[in-house]
C-alpha cells in the first residue's frame, strides 16, 4: 500500500509472487468535503437567480400608469366633470387588475356609462394589455378642491398610482321677487324681479330651460316662467317667477234699483264691469272720494 495526499493505492500478490496495484481509493479530507458542499449549494442558488426565478415563475407586475398625473378636472356642484383617461397594464398576474378611485372621483372602462368607485380587469394568461380607464369627478362631490391618488393593485404585485386634482364649483345664487299683478304686460327682466347683476340671465317657459320665452320684457299671459343665471365658471341656477296679468276693464256702468222719495227712503245701485275683474271700487259724493273692495260694498251713498 502507498499513499499520497488525496489517494491510497492497494497492492496484492499475483500468481508469480509479484506485487501489483489492485485498486485506488480517493481520500477526501473532512474539511474539503464541507467546503465542496458549500460551493455546490451556492452554485444551485446562483442558477436559480440567473434564470429569473425559473423554478418559481415571474413575480406579478403592474406597469407604471400612463400618465402618472391628471389635472384640471372641473365641475359644477351636482354635475359630473368631463372625463380624462389613464392607461393601465400588467404581466404575470395571478388575479384581476383592480383600479380604485379616490374620494370624489369615479372610474369606468366606458367613456359614458358604468362609472363607479372601482373597476376590475381580468388578465388573459396572466397579462392585461394596455387598457384605457376613464376618470371623472362624480356628481355627488362637494364644492371644493378634489385631490387624491388613483390606485391600481393586484395580488402579489406592487401598487401603481396616478395623482388626480380638480375643482367642484358652487352653484350661483339667484333671488326672484314675483312682480305685482298687473293689467298690462309685465317685464320680468327688471331688476325688481331678479337681484343679480353678476350672472348672465336667460328666460324660459319650462323648468329645464329648453323652451325659450319669446318676449320676457313684455309678458302678457298669466303663468309661471323661469329665469336661468350662469356665472363665470359656467355653473347655472334656474328659478321660477310667477306672473299675473289681469284682463283690462273696458267699461263700467251703473244701474239703479228702487228710487223711493223721502228723507228715510233707501234704494239700490249696481255697478256693472266689462272686460276684467275689479279688485276695488271708488266713488265721490259731495266732492269726497270713498273706496271699498267688492266684498265690502259701500252703503249710505
Amino acid at each position: 500500500m502507498s499513499t499520497d495526499s488525496n489517494q491510497i493505492t492497494m497492492f496484492t500478490k499475483n500468481s508469480n509472487n509479484l506485487f501489483v496495484s489492485s485498486s485506488h481509493v480517493q481520500f477526501i479530507p473532512r474539511r474539503m468535503k464541507k467546503r465542496n458542499l458549500f460551493v455546490k449549494c451556492l452554485g444551485v442558488f446562483a442558477v436559480i437567480l440567473a434564470t429569473g426565478l425559473a423554478v418559481f415563475g415571474q413575480a406579478p407586475t403592474i406597469s407604471p400608469l400612463t400618465p402618472t398625473s391628471l389635472t384640471g378636472f372641473s365641475a359644477c356642484q351636482g354635475t359630473a366633470s368631463s372625463t380624462q383617461t389613464v392607461s393601465v397594464s400588467g404581466s404575470d398576474l395571478t388575479a384581476n387588475l383592480v383600479v380604485n378611485a379616490p374620494s370624489g372621483y369615479h372610474v369606468s372602462l366606458s367613456p359614458s356609462t358604468g362609472f363607479s368607485n372601482t373597476v376590475s380587469i381580468a388578465p388573459t394568461s396572466g397579462t392585461v394589455n394596455a387598457t384605457t380607464v376613464y376618470v371623472r369627478i362624480n356628481a355627488s362631490a362637494p364644492a371644493a378642491n378634489i385631490i387624491g391618488n388613483l390606485t391600481v393593485s393586484s395580488t402579489g404585485a406592487a401598487n401603481e398610482t396616478a395623482s388626480l386634482s380638480g375643482t367642484v364649483n358652487a352653484l350661483p345664487s339667484l333671488t326672484i321677487t314675483n312682480p305685482a299683478s298687473s293689467c298690462s304686460a309685465v317685464d320680468i327682466t327688471s331688476s325688481a324681479v331678479n337681484n343679480s347683476s353678476s350672472l348672465t340671465l336667460s328666460y324660459w317657459t319650462n323648468s329645464s330651460a329648453t323652451s325659450s320665452l319669446a318676449n320676457p320684457s313684455a309678458v302678457s299671459t298669466t303663468g309661471t316662467y323661469y329665469i336661468k343665471g350662469v356665472d363665470v365658471n359656467g355653473c347655472s341656477v334656474i328659478e321660477p317667477v310667477v306672473v299675473t296679468v289681469s284682463a283690462s276693464i273696458t267699461g263700467v256702468s251703473l244701474s239703479l234699483g228702487d228710487r223711493p222719495c223721502g228723507a228715510t227712503a233707501s234704494g239700490t245701485a249696481t255697478v256693472n264691469v266689462t272686460g276684467g275683474t275689479p279688485t276695488s271700487y271708488s266713488w265721490t259724493r259731495n266732492g269726497v272720494t270713498y273706496a271699498a273692495s267688492p266684498s265690502n260694498a259701500p252703503t249710505n251713498l
